[in-house]
């Protein structure tokens, strides 16, 4: 089995709200390609990973408006990719949702988070406490894009679990000075520090 993971920057922009896939001379978010292009380029590169399942990392954004799962399926039928069925997990507001790309005929996967609301490990959609600079008093952590946790079975009958997560240090537009750069990078350090400790649960 074949297992890839993939962050498509700008996925999102290529995309009308009915979900279709706008492959024409307009500009997405990357600068000095147009859709057309970076369309294209995204099906050759999907296509030669050629993979059972693909993670994908900023995947279309998803709500009451637009579907992740109508847009990426509609993307794999004209690259003909055998991964074309989509499932997401918890949503986010950040257009950058967590979404597997797969091929139905070699497994079947479930969003499957675990975690109890209020125990010491939540589920990720909810809010961590956690003393992350060792006052002895609880910091109120969440992540910006709760990660997919994922039960999966294969055509096969074999089971395993899977956690698709997008980490990082978030960009630092707001400080005016070194003082303010110095207090958010600490702040977003913590903030990975401790979205990497909730995903070493399983």
């Amino acid at each position: 089995m074949r297992i890839a993971c993939y962050n498509v920057e700008w996925f999102d922009r290529l995309f009308d709200d009915e979900g279709q896939l706008q492959r024409d001379s307009c500009w997405p978010g990357r600068r000095d390609v147009k859709r057309a292009d970076q369309a294209k380029a995204l099906g050759h590169v999907f296509r030669g990973i050629d993979a059972d399942a693909i993670m994908v990392i900023e995947a279309l954004d998803d709500h009451q408006l637009r579907s992740c799962t109508w847009a990426l399926e509609n993307f794999a039928k004209p690259y003909d990719l055998c991964a074309r069925k989509t499932l997401i997990g918890f949503t986010n507001t950040t257009q950058q949702e967590i979404a597997l790309l797969y091929d139905p005929m070699k497994l079947t996967p479930t969003n499957d988070p675990i975690g109890t609301l209020g125990d010491p490990v939540p589920p990720f959609n909810e809010t961590y406490q956690i003393d992350l600079d060792i006052d002895n008093r609880a910091n109120s952590m969440r992540f910006s894009k709760p990660p997919l946790e994922l039960a999966i079975e294969t055509a096969a009958g074999h089971k395993l679990r899977l956690i698709g997560a997008h980490l990082k240090s978030k960009a630092l537009h707001l400080a005016h000075n070194a003082a303010e750069v110095m207090r958010f990078s600490i702040a977003n350090r913590r903030k990975q520090l401790v979205q990497r400790s909730g995903c070493a649960r399983t």
